[in-house]
């Protein structure tokens, strides 16, 4: 039996994070307005670096999702005005099922692990489950007292996100689920490496730490008094560093019996977009609204250089695998700033500054191997540079409002952008290509 603790019916700021793990980011920030100017009702697909386009697979009213199966011949896409769900085959351009069932719009869609089924949200506030060969319904999951904004499959579960402020988690086949509640939007999500715990983030100043496998809240970690913008944890889970409006940073223990402390806080004087943990999970780096970019101790919380160079806020920081170097982007909370930075954590100083957006630069995402990286803007475009010259080798264009999401796929062979036009997007990445 689903534990349902209802909320306000308003519309969530959800961020996911777009990769094969858990993290999906979808941002779902004024959705609802910007649906009100969407004037395509078709599905397109191109090779991001040719710009030749291959199909055009069309639905009656606006598409909400897409999703591709693991060896791109099959594509999932979600209506709205149709209210319908429908698999293509790529290859034929052809629609070759249709799945009814749902009264109100298909928010989103995703396969299963081992892409048998598919599950699907929609603004009928409901979770359904489907045969993707036969087209039946399998399940159908009623606990959201409002839209159902997002949905994804991990490890046998099933978790959908609302705009009742709550994220449930549902076992495949069976009715229960667990309420992951929140009085404000969920910000922001994040687990260990084998996400055995998820972790929320939102604007009621509360991070949640959830058992993803018991389906059992573990802790609530209270102590910011403002807004929490950015939470991130080391692979194994055990330590949390998040970043608020209350110009604090927090590390918090999330392990054992000490589970929920907050054994530091870092005092700032302006508000903390972004943070991250370097991998020996040594340092903290943080940027902020002032576009500085600083980095801490993270056991004794001192600080041990600060990074400058951003005029605006820093929106957001990636790190790579070796922990030598950081991505940051640039937002324009106090000037306008729309670079892109690569900073050496060894040298202390910047290495690359990336120049092409003409606008806020939301986020930035590395390749498997590090080589490429990806960026995107309120500009409307996504951007791929080489990770290693700083070139731009690509302008992928497509979304009609700001990008506010991209990502890689695992094999670094598609791009996936979300945008406030309501559009996800694919853009798929040809083997060679040469700069612009």
């Amino acid at each position: 039996m689903c534990q349902d603790l209802g909320g306000p019916l308003r519309y969530d700021s959800l961020t996911h994070s777009l990769t094969h793990s858990l993290l999906l980011t979808y941002s779902l920030t004024h959705l609802t307005h910007s649906l009100t100017y969407l004037l395509t009702h078709s599905l397109t697909l191109t090779h991001s670096l040719t710009y030749s386009l291959t199909h055009s697979l069309t639905h009656s009213g606006t598409v909400m999702c897409v999703r591709c199966s693991r060896d791109e011949s099959l594509l999932l896409s979600a209506g709205s005005a149709d209210f319908a769900i429908k698999l293509w085959d790529l290859q034929a351009g052809e629609c070759v099922r249709t799945y009814v069932g749902h009264t109100h719009t298909v928010s989103y869609v995703v396969f299963t692990e081992e892409e048998t089924r598919l599950v699907s949200s929609g603004w009928d506030k409901t979770v359904r489950v489907w045969d993707v060969e036969t087209g039946t319904e399998l399940n159908l999951y009623r606990a959201h007292s409002s839209w159902v904004n997002a949905v994804i499959c991990q490890h046998g579960k099933i978790y959908s996100a609302s705009s009742d402020n709550s994220i449930k988690i549902w076992d495949y086949g069976e009715s229960r689920c667990v309420c992951v509640q929140h009085t404000d939007y969920v910000t922001c999500l994040c687990g260990p490496a084998d996400y055995s715990v998820v972790i929320s983030g939102s604007w009621d100043s509360s991070i949640k730490v959830w058992d993803a496998r018991k389906l059992e809240l573990l802790c609530t970690c209270v102590g910011h008094t403002n807004k929490v913008n950015a939470i991130c944890c080391n692979p194994r889970g055990t330590v949390l560093v998040s970043g608020s409006d209350d110009e604090t940073i927090r590390v918090w223990d999330i392990a054992g019996s000490s589970n929920g402390y907050c054994n530091l806080v870092i005092e700032y004087s302006i508000g903390v977009r972004a943070v991250c943990l370097t991998h020996d999970e040594a340092r903290i780096v943080a940027g902020s609204d002032d576009g500085l970019i600083h980095v801490w101790n993270r056991v004794t919380g001192e600080l041990l250089y600060s990074l400058t160079g951003h005029t605006g806020a820093v929106e957001s920081l990636v790190i790579n695998k070796a922990g030598t170097k950081v991505v940051s982007t640039g937002g324009d909370y106090l000037d306008r700033d729309n670079s892109v930075r690569i900073w050496d954590l060894e040298q202390r100083q910047c290495q690359r500054i990336l120049e092409g957006h003409t606008e806020s630069v939301y986020c930035a995402h590395f390749n498997e191997d590090e080589s490429l990286l990806v960026t995107c803007s309120i500009d409307k475009t996504i951007k791929l540079w080489d990770a290693s010259s700083g070139e731009a080798l690509r302008t992928l264009v497509g979304h009609s409002d700001g990008v506010s999401s991209v990502r890689f796929s695992a094999d670094s062979a598609v791009i996936l952008s979300g945008s406030k036009d309501g559009y996800l997007l694919t853009h798929l990445l040809l083997t060679h290509f040469s700069p612009l």
